[in-house]
């Protein structure tokens, strides 16, 4: 994933305005994101405003991608590989050190339950080949994948 990816998906998130500003955010293992806000386990090392010239549409924004997970968990990890592999950009969160993030994934899954996947405000539990694909493509992640023509 390159910075002018991320960058520009921010852009794409912002509300409509002259300016941005994007912050640079670093979790505890040193792994830097750029952000509107930093999320919760992570600290902002930098911020930059840009300059936009036109106004941004935010109705072709797509809905952030947070993957809540733990270290040593190969499930956590088949779907960290999924997204990879689909060249999405996500957010990684450890949730193994902190509370607070535990205390999401119990408001988000309904119990202290990892790998779960965010998109935009629904939810996916566990690794679900198919209804992580379903999810994907309805919020524009992905394009459909075309049906084989029966002969």
């Amino acid at each position: 994933m390159t910075i002018t990816r991320i960058f520009l998906l921010l852009l794409a998130t912002m509300q409509s305005s002259a300016a941005v500003t994007v912050v640079v955010c670093e979790d505890s293992k040193g792994e830097r994101t750029f952000q509107t806000t930093c999320p919760p386990g992570t600290s902002q090392i930098n911020q930059k405003n840009y300059e936009v010239s036109e106004p941004v549409n935010i109705t072709t924004a797509k809905p952030a991608l947070i993957l809540y997970r733990i270290a040593e968990c190969p499930v956590c990890d088949q779907v960290k590989e999924f997204l990879t592999a689909k060249d999405l950009p996500f957010t990684e969160t450890d949730v193994s050190m902190s509370i607070e993030l535990q205390d999401k994934v119990k408001q988000l899954a309904g119990e202290l339950k990892v790998p779960v996947l965010l998109v935009g405000e629904k939810v996916i539990i566990g690794y679900n080949r198919t209804a992580m694909t379903q999810l994907l493509t309805e919020a524009g992640h992905i394009t459909p994948e075309p049906k084989p023509e029966s002969k």
